[in-house]
């Protein structure tokens, strides 16, 4: 069966988009993927990877997921449909020398091309947001289908609608009054904001993943590091409260079994 064009072209997601503009490109420029930011870091502290593993990484982008994982001892599967990022993970591939541990392949995530009930463990880290309600479905059915019975998936979105509906105007309010100006729209501190087309709050992220029939566990985290930004301490209890962090925090994480 034939897919619609996805909503968003792979030529929008250009080698300027993954090494200037993609959360971590400035890292990556100084690391070469050797070192992760907070978010993926946490997307593997939420899982563990052992040596003989499969691992799937679902837009792969510049390749650090795959990186890490092939040096912890894992065979990786690097999934991206943009051009640019495959052409970058490979370039990691050959300097990190991970070659025998990996392949890199230019695929459509509604459409794996890997077998069923093959993968330990996969990641979409960063993907979700991209990628449009029907487009998700379709792709977290396809992970369903091929991680193993014990297998597990896990996921980074950002942004948190409940935070930016409720907790960034808040903070906006905070940063005034410190002399700190920030746009009435979060949004527009980015780029390449339209090609978000599915952003999350953590509700959806489950409902969206039970349809899939994985059953998840969801939580959020933030990935602000500023020990200067103000009421910091009041900042970092408050993140800590189950309820409250949900509108507090920015970035949605989850990790899904299959049902048994």
């Amino acid at each position: 069966m034939s897919l619609p064009k996805p909503r968003i072209a792979s030529e929008r997601y250009t080698t300027d988009y993954f090494q200037k503009h993609c959360g971590g490109a400035e890292l990556f420029s100084k690391s070469h993927g050797e070192t992760l930011p907070i978010r993926m870091q946490r997307a593997m502290n939420a899982v563990e990877i052992n040596r003989g593993d499969v691992v799937l990484d679902i837009g792969c982008g510049r390749g650090e997921v795959m990186a890490f994982c092939a040096n912890a001892g894992a065979r990786v599967i690097s999934l991206d449909y943009a051009s640019a990022a495959i052409e970058i993970a490979k370039s990691v591939m050959q300097e990190d020398q991970i070659a025998e541990k990996t392949v890199v392949v230019r695929a459509d995530a509604r459409t794996l091309p890997v077998s069923s009930r093959s993968i330990d463990v996969a990641f979409m880290l960063d993907v979700v947001e991209h990628l449009t309600y029907d487009e998700l479905i379709t792709s977290l059915t396809e992970v369903e289908r091929v991680l193993k019975k014990n297998g597990r998936l896990i996921v980074h979105t950002m942004p948190n609608t409940w935070y930016y509906r409720f907790g960034y105007p808040i903070h906006r309010l905070i940063m005034r009054a410190t002399g700190t100006s920030l746009p009435l729209d979060p949004r527009t501190r980015w780029s390449y904001v339209d090609t978000h087309v599915n952003e999350q709050s953590p509700y959806s992220l489950g409902r969206a993943m039970r349809q899939a029939k994985l059953d998840a566990r969801i939580w959020v985290a933030s990935s602000h590091e500023s020990s200067a930004m103000p009421f910091r301490r009041i900042y970092d209890t408050v993140v800590k409260l189950p309820l409250l962090s949900n509108f507090v925090c920015n970035d949605i994480y989850a990790v899904g079994k299959p049902r048994q």
